[in-house]
């Protein structure tokens, strides 16, 4: 009772509604039962905040991208535009309590909590991962002439005037909910940002939304950027 009490002061002095207050989700680290047992719920997603390299090499089904290490606040409304959903997050030990609070922060109510010991508890009970596919941008002279290959570049327009592969077109990584309704399963997108951040995002929300052929470049246009034989040009 003296949890709960306290639970409601802070979320009344924080400027929470008391209707808000009733329907909070106290955040719990989660044994691997009750984690898989949400997951398999279609209402709750995974919030996979570690770094983008970790999450390429292997993440649970269901997830979203969104590196705590990163600009996690600025994306959080791109990676989760509905507050109301229902969340689980991946996160390491040491960093899943700030995770929680910037969850709180942004009005994210619906956390039902992070899975103890995180990807580690997954990966030692044998459970199956997804991995994300990556090119090198040294590669992408070679991927990108064949037939149904398209770049998209998911950095902000002005960004995208300074300079971009020939080749890309710019699909903002805010507009995404708009553009990726016309991509087509035929066809293979290579997806970067500036450096990898952003394009982890895109790919991961693409892929939960059923995109079949997407692949991240490692590195984005920094790393294109180095290249000689890509063509570069400005607006």
């Amino acid at each position: 009772m003296k949890n709960i009490i306290v639970v409601f002061f802070i979320l009344m002095f924080s400027g929470v509604s008391a209707i808000q207050a009733e329907e909070v989700v106290v955040p719990l680290p989660l044994d691997l039962v009750t984690f898989e047992k949400s997951l398999e719920s279609r209402s709750f997603i995974v919030l996979d905040t570690r770094s983008a390299k970790e999450f390429a090499e292997g993440h649970i089904k269901k997830s979203v991208f969104l590196g705590v290490d990163g600009p996690f606040e600025t994306w959080l409304s791109i990676a989760v535009p509905d507050k109301n959903q229902f969340i689980l997050v991946i996160a390491d030990e040491d960093k899943a309590q700030n995770v929680l609070s910037k969850l709180n922060e942004k009005g994210y109510f619906h956390v039902k909590g992070f899975l103890k010991g995180g990807i580690d508890t997954w990966i030692k009970a044998g459970k199956k991962l997804q991995k994300i596919n990556e090119v090198e941008a040294a590669d992408l002279e070679k991927v990108i002439s064949g037939k149904n290959k398209q770049v998209l570049d998911v950095r902000k327009p002005e960004e995208y005037r300074q300079g971009h592969l020939v080749t890309a077109l710019n699909n903002p990584l805010s507009e995404l909910p708009a553009w990726s309704q016309a991509l087509q399963n035929k066809n293979t997108y290579y997806v970067h940002c500036a450096s990898g951040y952003r394009s982890m995002i895109a790919v991961s929300l693409l892929q939960l939304h059923g995109a079949k052929n997407v692949v991240n470049v490692k590195g984005g246009y920094q790393a294109i950027q180095t290249n000689q034989n890509l063509k570069i040009e400005s607006q």
